[in-house]
């Protein structure tokens, strides 16, 4: 008979809030929040209502929730990616067990730092590389290890991001600026890199890289394309990243064609017409594409030689569908 785990969330945003907190309502008899911390406290209110967690165990940061004697058995750190390391240690020093989204962090050296601490005190670090678990990653791994297909001697792959998600993310998003995250390659890039080297089962000898901002940059700007896509752009009809049409009536994202889950749930809590309408009028993600603080490549090449003398390649675009 599996336990119940309790559960410390550090960082409410998408991720936190909306993938792992509701397996707390789908499996209620494997696990339970129990804590929360988030600086935005509208989050906490709803999360803690959601979830029934008294008020003492609410907190307005991870830092202050950490500096609390042990408060669950596990610690889900889902804040932002130069968060990650610092926090993850605090908490093994605590005792918990640690669910860490990924990446670790852009640092090599907290990386090892963290490996370190869980080694030290003995606890458990499970990385969100979740692909690794998916039943279709599975089976590819299955035929792989068997032989079938005999021996894997190169690996060609692309990561289609998606132009709306490249707006979204990496262009008007918490992902935009590698000097305060980190690069494309690790923040989403890191699902293929994983997955290349647990598939094969190889080892990396050497690599080469390049990409660049070649799209979202002023230079790029259309002509009459304003600061804020509803503040007087004379670009939206022909514009695909106008944020109306991304939030509110592509086919696809659109709160109007009934998409209230992501990303519309990363602008509001409660996604519905009127709340994105404000969150594009006054937040980062209604801002012109071409006008933003990112610096983040818009696509990139990986080669890689493993030590086996097999090649892989990863082919990062922006630009598709």
């Amino acid at each position: 008979m599996s336990r119940q785990v309790t559960v410390a969330i550090a960082g409410l945003g998408n991720r936190g809030r909306d993938v792992y907190a509701p397996f707390a309502e789908m499996f209620p008899e494997h696990m339970k929040i129990v804590a929360i911390a988030d600086p935005i406290p509208e989050r906490i209110e709803e999360v803690a209502e959601r979830y029934h967690i008294p008020l003492e165990k609410c907190f307005s940061s991870a830092e202050e929730m950490l500096e609390q004697d042990k408060l669950a058995n596990a610690a889900f750190i889902t804040t932002q990616d130069r968060q990650h390391a610092s926090q993850a240690i605090k908490a093994m020093e605590k005792g918990y067990d640690i669910l860490l989204e990924k990446p670790i962090s852009p640092n090599l050296k907290e990386c090892r730092m963290v490996a370190e601490a869980a080694e030290k005190y003995g606890r458990n670090v499970v990385v969100c590389h979740v692909l690794r678990y998916t039943p279709f990653y599975q089976e590819i791994k299955r035929i792989i290890d068997s032989g079938t297909i005999g021996d894997v001697v190169s690996v060609m792959g692309i990561m289609n991001v998606g132009y709306w998600h490249q707006a979204h993310s990496f262009v008007r998003g918490n992902w935009a600026n590698s000097d305060v995250t980190s690069p494309m390659i690790l923040q989403k890039c890191c699902h293929d890199m994983d997955l290349y080297l647990w598939l094969t089962g190889k080892t990396c000898r050497s690599v080469s890289s390049f990409g660049n901002t070649y799209h979202f940059k002023k230079e790029n700007a259309p002509a009459g394309a304003a600061s804020r896509c509803t503040k007087g752009c004379k670009a939206k009809k022909d514009c695909i990243f106008d944020a109306e049409k991304i939030y509110l009536t592509n086919e696809d994202t659109g709160v109007l064609a009934g998409n209230v889950g992501w990303p519309a749930e990363v602008l509001s809590s409660r996604p519905d017409e009127a709340s994105i309408r404000k969150a594009i009028e006054e937040g980062p993600y209604g801002r012109c594409v071409y006008d933003c603080d990112n610096n983040v490549v818009d696509h990139q090449i990986v080669n890689m030689e493993m030590t086996d003398g097999a090649s892989m390649s990863l082919a990062m675009s922006g630009f598709t569908p």
